[in-house]
């Protein structure tokens, strides 16, 4: 081999060299840059399995909540249901009783709910048929802190009576 060609090895050699250490530099920074990125990577696919998780178990909360909300308000339908239906067969059977027993129970519940002072009744016109005279000294005579006058009808209540008592407050009996 000439000198030339020694010479030219050489340089090739160290061309070799320096070519080798800058790959294996640049390899050095791919992996460097490759390890941060997936550890970057798997940052962020926890963060994102916790905010899921989060929300999944928010949404499942809301969905258990509007289940529970439903139910209590078919719970709330149903149960009123059956009192209004309860209701309406208390209201036949009361004025399908005959005149006698459904003044007795007029009376029974203007006394249990008079209250102190002069109380007016006026009753339903379908109602003020039924009442025997002397309804109201009947009634008068089982209270013991007030007293109630027959004051006459009223036509927005079909059937029972209405109470104005001298404090302004009024009760609906019986509608």
């Amino acid at each position: 081999m000439s000198g030339l060609e020694k010479i030219a090895a050489e340089i090739k050699q160290e061309a070799q060299q320096k070519a080798d250490d800058i790959l294996a530099q640049a390899k050095a920074k791919v992996k460097t840059i490759a390890d941060a990125a997936a550890a970057e990577q798997a940052k962020y696919k926890e963060q994102y399995a916790e905010r899921t998780q989060k929300e999944t178990q928010q949404i499942a909360e809301r969905f258990a909540s509007d289940n529970r909300q439903q139910r209590k308000q078919a719970l709330l339908k149903t149960r009123s249901q059956v009192i209004e239906g309860v209701i309406g067969e208390a209201k036949q059977k009361i004025e399908a009783l005959p005149d006698n027993e459904y003044v007795d129970l007029m009376q029974a519940i203007c006394v249990r709910n008079a209250q102190a002072g002069e109380g007016k009744l006026y009753f339903a016109k379908a109602d003020m048929g039924r009442m025997p005279d002397g309804f109201a000294d009947k009634c008068n005579a089982e209270i013991k802190n007030g007293s109630v006058v027959v004051a006459g009808t009223v036509d927005t209540i079909k059937n029972g009576f209405f109470d104005r008592l001298w404090q302004n407050r009024a009760k609906l009996f019986y509608r």
